[in-house]
């Protein structure tokens, strides 16, 4: 049992160190969105994976990939993996899913950055240039801050968590944000959050539990 241990385990440190990726499911679920289907998976643990990655005309998908895009996210202030993911698919409504999904997430972040400390109608032109998307629409009596593929998204900023927020009370934003999640729902869009200040606890936990996707540009 113990040889067959060590080589078990040898052969994991040789496959890591030719790209093969041991993650957990939020990490493969990036590796999914990096990649399509990432390459052979299997099982180790509960919550743990090994990747046999595919190869691709750069070679290798590896952890390279999980490395560089949690960096990219870093200088936006993003260091959560439901984070990530959400920037990785409002990457995807960019520029596609078919091209090079690394270097798109780096050209948005460059884009995106300069986003903290813009209020308002401000912060909209930036996201709008940014995405190269089109800007404030209204679809059934609700308007909507921008769109971007197939995802349409409500940008807050400035002292809005801070005095918006706690002036018009919490049910006042589950309302307006599950009409304008129900209306994208049903015209076949995502519905996303973006905010350059930091979302309040309470918030973040109703938008998790109503699977509105957020997003905090901090830096």
């Amino acid at each position: 049992m113990d040889r067959l241990f060590f080589w078990v385990s040898f052969f994991l440190q040789i496959g890591l160190a030719y790209g093969n990726v041991r993650c957990d499911v939020a990490n493969l679920e990036i590796l999914r969105l990096l990649n399509g289907e990432p390459g052979q998976i299997s099982q180790l643990g509960i919550d743990s994976y090994l990747v046999i990655p595919k190869s691709t005309a750069s070679g290798p998908i590896g952890t390279l990939n999980l490395d560089m895009a949690y960096e990219s996210a870093a200088k936006l202030g993003i260091n959560s993996n439901e984070e990530l993911q959400n920037l990785i698919l409002l990457s995807r409504g960019v520029f596609g899913s078919e091209v090079d999904s690394i270097t798109n997430l780096e050209i948005l972040v460059s884009r995106l950055r300069g986003a903290k400390g813009k209020v308002g109608v401000e912060l909209e032109d930036h996201l709008e240039e940014a995405f190269r998307g089109k800007g404030s629409f209204k679809v059934s009596g609700r308007e909507f801050d921008g769109v971007v593929g197939n995802i349409w998204y409500e940008a807050k900023s400035g002292n809005y968590w801070s005095s918006d927020y706690g002036r018009q009370g919490f049910q006042k934003f589950k309302s307006d944000m599950g009409a304008r999640f129900n209306i994208a729902k049903e015209n076949g869009k995502e519905y996303h959050l973006i905010s350059n200040t930091p979302i309040t606890n309470e918030a973040k936990e109703w938008l998790i539990q109503k699977g509105i996707k957020f997003l905090e540009i901090l830096d």
